[in-house]
């Protein structure tokens, strides 16, 4: 599962994905090689992923017990 995938200048997009994992985690896949590069992790939490439209600035909010609190927020080079 997939969720808020973003593109990025650079031909990657970064999203929150559950690929070959247990919970969801903050993941770059470059799109012309298909590598994945993990951003973000929690091995108890679900994360999730809002980016800017520019892709400046991102905030990751992880889920715990129905509730979202927000773990990383602020500007980042995006790509």
């Amino acid at each position: 599962m997939h969720h808020d995938a973003r593109l990025l200048p650079d031909r990657s997009l970064v999203m929150a994905s559950n690929h070959d994992r247990e919970y969801m985690a903050i993941g770059r896949i470059d799109l012309d090689t298909a590598d994945w590069t993990w951003l973000v992790e929690d091995d108890a939490h679900e994360l999730y992923a809002w980016v800017s439209p520019d892709a400046s600035a991102m905030v990751v909010g992880r889920h715990v017990d129905g509730v979202y609190d927000a773990i990383e927020c602020g500007h980042w080079s995006g790509g």
